[in-house]
């Protein structure tokens, strides 16, 4: 009996159907030590990606976010072990056979990442190599991480989002330890440049303070998923508020608290509304309303009154920098809106924009993009990503696609879907995993079900027979 290369994964959170006869001849027969390296270079990867950041690798000697030097040194190391991960592959079951396998287990994320490598040929094609190398770790490598993840098992994709939800633990713990020791495991640098500032912001694993909070936030709301699992939930559910805190990111703050009480209300309201709520659960509720305000007058006990989040919870001149970063739109002509303008045109237009608006760069991703592919390649891009993200998270429950959610509003506040940052592969990461997460525990509960289900029935017979 011919064994396919990988046991079947989840298309879109939903079981795949059958497989056609064409992804049937497709499957050729890997060797089980293929099968063996390959998931442990996922592994390795994901691992490398929650804990090497850009920072990490300037802080070392490697120019990797910079400005200058070999474009080959601007990638992640695990972009280069998962690129020969996917070529060892493609070479083991042909190419095409390879493509056409990887369509089967998720066709949005091999749509969405061909999308995003036509968009960097097309950037690299108009305007060159400089600047683009972010294009390869921020927006390629997601798409390759969810199409490894769909040729994981479905017990090696749960393990791989508890290492993922672990690991942002560590970076959680390793983000409060510096905010209490002032002391930072990765120099804080802009352009190869110590960043001096009047507060203290953690550096922690991910490198960027606001990086850090947007990935907590993300986190933090998957963490019903492992409900199964309070030895891990509980400790991460203690840790990451205060993570939050000790970043010192505005937007994700009060995104995370307005998203949280929104859900919970919502959730506590409709239990209402059907009659579910016992005595237990309205004190809970009622724990729940009164025990938030104290344990935030416990955080800033803890934590001390001299964060960022404390001390410019206000809109300050890097807020009003994202609005007055819009009239770059007035130095434009139709083609460069259309087209783009591409790296090198981004930067002597936001040096002819400092000049009467004294902003000295753009914080806003989207915008950096759509200056990057012009607006017809935006379009595509934004299409594609959000039938990609919308797959991996299909049928997930509410709290999943919150995550989503939180992530765009967050996202849309600074510049990381353009730059050298992991907020969209650890989203891929967290999402996915989770959703996938969700569907076995789904799973193992019908099984139980039935079970319960035909123990009765087997009795009941047993007593007619007497």
């Amino acid at each position: 009996m011919t064994r396919e290369p990988f046991p079947r994964g989840l298309y879109g959170g939903r079981q795949l159907p059958p497989p056609t006869r064409a992804a049937v001849h497709a499957v050729s027969q890997p060797t089980q030590s293929l099968e063996t390296l390959t998931n442990a270079l996922i592994f390795g990867v994901v691992v490398m990606f929650c804990t090497i950041s850009g920072y990490f690798l300037e802080a070392r000697g490697i120019s990797y976010m910079s400005p200058g030097g070999n474009f080959l040194m601007k990638m992640h190391p695990g972009t280069y072990i998962m690129s020969g991960m996917f070529g060892l592959l493609a070479l083991a079951l042909n190419p095409v056979r390879f493509i056409v396998l990887l369509w089967d287990r998720q066709g949005p994320g091999l749509v969405y990442t061909v999308c995003s490598i036509l968009l960097f040929i097309w950037v690299v094609v108009r305007h060159g190599t400089s600047g683009t190398a972010f294009m390869i770790d921020c927006l390629i490598v997601p798409g390759l991480l969810a199409l490894s993840m769909a040729m994981l098992t479905d017990q090696n994709r749960d393990r791989l989002y508890i290492t993922v939800m672990v690991l942002m633990g560590i970076n959680a713990v390793i983000g409060i330890g510096e905010f209490l020791t002032r002391t930072r495991l990765t120099p804080f640098t802009i352009d190869g440049v110590e960043v001096v500032e009047p507060f203290f912001r953690p550096t922690a694993l991910l490198g960027h303070p606001l990086q850090n909070a947007l990935m907590t936030s993300m986190a933090f709301f998957t963490l019903p998923a492992l409900r199964d699992r309070p030895l891990i939930a509980l400790p991460l559910a203690i840790l990451f508020p205060m993570a939050l805190f000790s970043f010192g990111g505005r937007t994700a703050m009060v995104i995370t608290a307005g998203m949280t009480t929104l859900l919970g209300t919502l959730w506590y309201l409709g239990r209402l509304f059907e009659r579910k709520v016992s005595y237990v659960s309205f004190l809970g509720a009622l724990g729940v309303v009164l025990g938030v305000p104290m344990a935030a007058g416990l955080v800033l006990s803890v934590l001390g009154s001299e964060s960022r989040l404390v001390q410019e919870f206000y809109w300050d001149t890097s807020a009003q920098s994202r609005l007055l970063a819009l009239r770059i739109f007035d130095q434009l002509t139709a083609g460069d809106i259309l087209f783009g303008i591409g790296p090198t045109g981004i930067i002597e237009q936001v040096q002819v924009l400092a000049n009467f608006t004294g902003i000295i760069g753009i914080e806003n991703g989207w915008l950096l993009l759509l200056l990057h592919y012009g607006l017809f390649g935006f379009v595509v891009f934004i299409v594609t990503l959000t039938w990609f993200l919308l797959a991996i998270t299909s049928g997930a429950p509410a709290y999943i696609r919150t995550v989503l959610v939180v992530f765009i509003l967050i996202a849309s506040s600074n510049n990381s879907l353009a730059a050298k940052d992991s907020s969209l592969i650890l989203l891929v990461l967290l999402a996915y995993g989770a959703t996938c997460y969700e569907r076995r525990q789904a799973a193992r509960a019908k099984e139980r079900q039935a079970r319960e289900m035909l123990i009765p029935s087997r009795s009941l017979r047993g007593s007619n027979r007497d």
